[in-house]
């Protein structure tokens, strides 16, 4: 098994449709760049970091901070509430914190052009051996659709499996114990449709009906998506 050595925080956000941080002139997008380039000055441990627009609604954003250390408190806990008038009406900024082995902002997210993101919620009651189970199910998906070659279906570019370290839990009603821990998922695409078409395979439907078997329900406002990531 890898040894952790560094973290990713991951910040999806809802922007109004006049926010373009694309564009240099414009005052909204401004607001949110001053503050993703205020990560990099004033956090310890800060690595890199690059944000994108989800293919479902480009106006969904996930912004991912590579870091080497589990910090305490992040610069982002201070900064996010300067974007609240960047907000869609009724939405609020979701976060968590992954465990990784590397840092993945520039050799995975950046690597391809679309990357799927999937929480997955799992039971937090879960033994050692189930959480282990789960990670060899996860594994073996992995392997799949890193193998996957056919006519019409071409392989994931990486898959990148982490369990978030905060938050430790999330209230969840279908878990025994109300409450879930998550698991993400990050692969690499060169296209949405590729993806769509690798979820059609024997492969893919073999192994992730043991993950199926275990998870529970999506968190709310944690749904899979796909980005386009960006420096």
């Amino acid at each position: 098994m890898a040894t952790t050595t560094g973290t990713t925080e991951f910040i999806y956000l809802t922007f109004n449709p006049s926010v373009r941080p694309e564009d240099v002139d414009n005052d909204e997008g401004k607001l949110f760049m001053d503050a993703y380039n205020a990560v990099a000055q004033q956090d310890d441990g800060y690595l890199s970091s690059c944000w994108g627009r989800t293919v479902e609604d480009e106006n969904k954003i996930v912004w991912a901070i590579d870091r080497s250390t589990t910090p305490t408190t992040t610069s982002t806990t201070a900064l996010l509430p300067s974007l609240t008038p960047l907000l869609a009406p009724s939405t609020k900024p979701q976060t968590y914190l992954l465990a990784v082995s590397e840092p993945i902002t520039q050799t995975i997210l950046l690597q391809s052009r679309v990357i799927e993101l999937v929480v997955l919620a799992l039971p937090a009651t879960l033994s050692p051996t189930e959480k282990s189970n789960v990670t060899n199910s996860v594994t073996a998906l992995s392997d799949a659709l890193l193998s996957l070659s056919t006519s019409r279906c071409v392989a994931a570019q990486s898959v990148t499996p982490a369990w978030a370290i905060e938050p430790a839990s999330v209230p969840h009603v279908d878990s025994p114990s109300g409450t879930a821990v998550l698991k993400a998922l990050i692969v690499g695409w060169e296209s949405k449709e590729a993806h769509e078409r690798a979820r059609e395979t024997e492969a893919f439907k073999r192994t992730i009906m043991p993950i199926r078997e275990v998870v529970l329900k999506g968190v709310e406002g944690l749904e899979m998506r796909h980005v386009r990531f960006q420096e």
